[in-house]
């Protein structure tokens, strides 16, 4: 018993060894305070309420410059970051009061990361704004309506489209999309989704479901593109 305590405290500290920070569900205006009082190099300047909602699930790992763990823990949230000198600048880049905030879940109760959010007007379906869920599953959209048309989108997934009013409409659980293969011999999983400091990857050759789809069906595949009217937005 004891060595199986010593194991588990040895894995303990070699996981937390190269990992600064370690955000789970913080809010990322508390994130950012954290981030600016690690280092004397560079101010962070924000406004507190407007950035209140979004929370943030990531690791930043040692040794990664502060501009760079900014930028990933403001994710794909809509916000800027501005780098000028030592200073700091992250500003929502939409203003709304009312956001549509939820989760999603897979049918395992597991976190759905990278799922497109997209918003439209119920009646004409204009586009209105849209996001993508975090690491968590969670994600925030700043929106002026009372309701919208909510479009939600991931690869592997079956898209879920309905009318919602805009506020926190909680845990949305999504159901796996189910395709018809014929014979195939699987040996290892590639990921399809690869994120990285500055950008998302979208690996079309990894994605098993993507043989025979037209340009327009790939691209509805891809986080943060949102397909209307046969147009990407």
């Amino acid at each position: 018993m004891k060595r199986i305590l010593h194991l588990i405290i040895i894995y303990a500290l070699c996981a937390t060894a190269h990992a600064q920070h370690v955000f789970q569900g913080t809010s990322l205006s508390k994130a950012l305070i954290e981030l600016d009082q690690s280092t004397k190099h560079y101010d962070i300047s924000f406004v507190y309420d407007e950035l209140e909602d979004f929370t943030v699930t990531k690791t930043i790992k040692r040794g990664a410059s502060l501009p760079d763990a900014v930028r990933e823990v403001c994710g794909f949230y809509p916000v800027t970051v501005s780098v000028k000198g030592h200073d700091i600048l992250v500003e929502c880049i939409q203003k709304d009061r009312t956001k549509l905030m939820g989760r999603l879940v897979g049918p395992d109760r597991q976190p759905v990361p990278y799922a497109n959010i997209t918003l439209f007007t119920p009646s004409d379906t204009t586009y209105i704004g849209g996001g993508v869920s975090n690491e968590a599953g969670d994600y925030v959209i700043p929106c002026g309506a009372e309701r919208a048309k909510v479009r939600i989108s991931c690869v592997g997934f079956k898209t879920i489209e309905r009318v919602m009013a805009i506020g926190n409409v909680g845990t949305i659980r999504m159901q796996m999309e189910n395709y018809s293969l014929g014979s195939v011999s699987v040996n290892g999983r590639m990921p399809v989704i690869r994120n990285e400091a500055d950008r998302l990857q979208y690996i079309v050759s990894n994605d098993e479901f993507a043989h025979g789809l037209s340009a327009q069906e790939l691209l509805s595949r891809v986080p943060m593109v949102t397909m209307a009217g046969g147009q990407a937005i």
